[in-house]
């Protein structure tokens, strides 16, 4: 668990090192600030999530919840792979 932490924060760090080496310094702070908001929006959106699942599960039962995350992975897949077909 400690290398995990540790390996995140190197990536977490480099991550906004070279998104701040990445755009000119007038707009440097701006785009670290938008990164830095979507990472901890996201952590906190996801924390939420996590929270509402456990909710649905002891509600709908563990085989409903399990169903219905299969299908949004399936359904997120899918959409993926077709965006990422080229068209003629």
């Amino acid at each position: 668990m400690v290398a995990l932490g540790v390996g995140w924060n190197f990536l977490f760090v480099g991550g906004t090192v070279l998104l701040g080496r990445a755009h000119h310094p007038a707009e440097r702070f701006r785009a670290q600030a938008v990164n830095d908001f979507s990472v901890f929006g996201m952590s906190a959106t996801c924390s939420l999530s996590a929270c509402m699942l456990g909710l649905a599960r002891r509600a709908l039962g563990g085989h409903a919840v399990l169903l219905l995350a299969t299908t949004t992975c399936g359904v997120a897949l899918t959409e993926n792979e077709r965006e990422a077909e080229p068209t003629l």
